[in-house]
């Protein structure tokens, strides 16, 4: 999951970083090649799709690890603290759930 959401705000800073930031919407007024020009920019280079590849892998594994686990693993005792009565590891033995 966290690679979905890192990699495509990974491209757009990419982009930012070549080409730098656009203030310069073209309007309503301007010629076609003003307003391809300002497209173009928008796309992310050929040659930078590799680095995109390792840098989003890398963010991706990391954000894994060190946000996504923790989290799901704090939530899960959480969970389990006020919906089972579970303290910290010690399992209770709830009927009412076992007989569905």
């Amino acid at each position: 999951m966290a690679l979905y959401l890192v990699h495509e705000p990974l491209i757009f800073f990419i982009c930012l970083v070549i080409f730098g930031p656009q203030y310069d919407w073209p309007g309503k007024d301007a010629t076609m090649e003003e307003k391809e020009e300002f497209k173009l920019k928008k796309l992310m280079p050929v040659w930078g799709v590799p680095i995109h590849f390792v840098i989003a892998l890398l963010f991706g594994t990391l954000l894994t690890y060190l946000v996504e686990i923790p989290a799901k693993n704090w939530l899960r005792r959480l969970g389990d603290k006020l919906w089972f009565g579970k303290k910290d590891g010690v399992k209770t033995n709830n009927n009412e759930l076992n007989e569905c």
